[in-house]
This record gives C-alpha cells, sequence and structure tokens, in this order.
C-alpha cells in the first residue's frame, strides 16, 4: 500500500517502495495523530525511522493514536542536504517550550505582514493550545489588535471553552463553525451561549 505525503504543491503525493524523497528530520508532538522526534545525536544514515507528519517530518516514533493515518511509515534516511553554510536545518516549531520560538514567528509574521494582501489567512492547526501555538498567537496579537478570529468547535461546550480560553490570551473570537453548527438547534445553541455568531460551513442549507 503507498504512503501518502504532501507534495511541494500542496496536493497528496503516493511514494511507492524504493522512491527517493525529500523530507526533514523534526519534531511531532500531536494531540490526535504521532509524537516522535530526532534522537540524540540525530539521524544515523542507512538507519530506518518514521514518517510522522504528511509533511514529511521524519524521526523516531514515540507513540500513534488508532486514527487511520496514510503517512506513517518506515523510511531509510539517506543524508542531510546543508544550507549554503554547510548546516542542515530543522524547519519545525517543535519541540514545546523552545526558547526561541517567539522570534521565529516573529521573523516570519514581519515578512507576511509586510506583503501586500487583501487579506492574510493563518491557520493555527486543530488545537490553540498545540506545540508553540500560545506563543505564535501572542506574536501575532503584539503586530496586530485588529485580527478576525474563526473558531471551530464540536460541539457548544467546545465553543465555550475554547471562547473563554481564547479570551485569556487576549484573542477575541468574532465567528464559530464546525459541528457545533451542524444543525440549527446546535447553531443557536451555541451562538446562545458564546453570544458569538455562528455558521455552519459544511452545508449550503441555513436553517
Amino acid at each position: 500500500m503507498p504512503v501518502t505525503v504532501e507534495a511541494t504543491s500542496g496536493r497528496s503525493m503516493a511514494i511507492v517502495p524504493d522512491d527517493i524523497f525529500l523530507a526533514t528530520p523534526g519534531y511531532r508532538e500531536s494531540v490526535r495523530w504521532t509524537v516522535g522526534g530526532v534522537p540524540e545525536g540525530g539521524l544515523v544514515p542507512g538507519k530506518d525511522y518514521w514518517i510522522l507528519a504528511e509533511s514529511g517530518v521524519v524521526g523516531e516514533l514515540v507513540e500513534a493514536s488508532s486514527e487511520t493515518k496514510s503517512y506513517v511509515s518506515k523510511a531509510k534516511y539517506l543524508g542531510a542536504v546543508v544550507g549554503a553554510t554547510g548546516q542542515p536545518g530543522i524547519p519545525t516549531t517543535f519541540p514545546s517550550g523552545r526558547p526561541d520560538a517567539a522570534a521565529i514567528f516573529g521573523q516570519a509574521l514581519d515578512v507576511c505582514l509586510s506583503s501586500r494582501a487583501d487579506a492574510i489567512l493563518i491557520e493555527c492547526g486543530g488545537n490553540f493550545l498545540g506545540t508553540s501555538v500560545p506563543e505564535f498567537l501572542q506574536c501575532l496579537m503584539a503586530r496586530r489588535s485588529d485580527v478576525m478570529t474563526l473558531l471551530a468547535a464540536s460541539d457548544s461546550f467546545g465553543a465555550l471553552g475554547g471562547k473563554r480560553v481564547l479570551e485569556d490570551m487576549g484573542v477575541r473570537v468574532d465567528l464559530i463553525t464546525g459541528p457545533c453548527t451542524d444543525t440549527p438547534t446546535a447553531r443557536q445553541r451555541t451562538e446562545a451561549m458564546c453570544g458569538v455568531p455562528a455558521r455552519n460551513m459544511r452545508t449550503p442549507f441555513q436553517g
């Protein structure tokens, strides 16, 4: 069965035995998918490691959830691609608590926010309390106080809890979506509990 990862175009790409692909040693601390990282001393050429993320993050697998994942498979590490300075890079924001997270996010945001655009869409993954996401939000809010925030939640109580946590972080929720808006009853309950407009983005009918 082929392994499916993300191509540079953003589309899915199948990898079969004997294929060679470009990946990166890195960390993954997902609350739903996989947990793993770079072993002490780095990856050893010729040794098998695990694909930890669809984007091609590779390392030692600590644990994986029972959810179906098309990318989790072993891959043989052949060697590193180095930059102009001769140093390999680890371009992920993991692990948790890294002291340079704010500086990394600050540089990235300065580049994005200086671009000429009508709007910039930023996704904070499936969990805004995930690895380095609170640090990212702090960096973002320090640069833009007029951010429009869309919160996706599975139920009304999750929406209420998410709204309160984000408010404690200085982030105002402008719109709520997700499974908590799948029916008129759920949508009305979410709006009543949270005091925020709720809209379903998955079904065309809005009762």
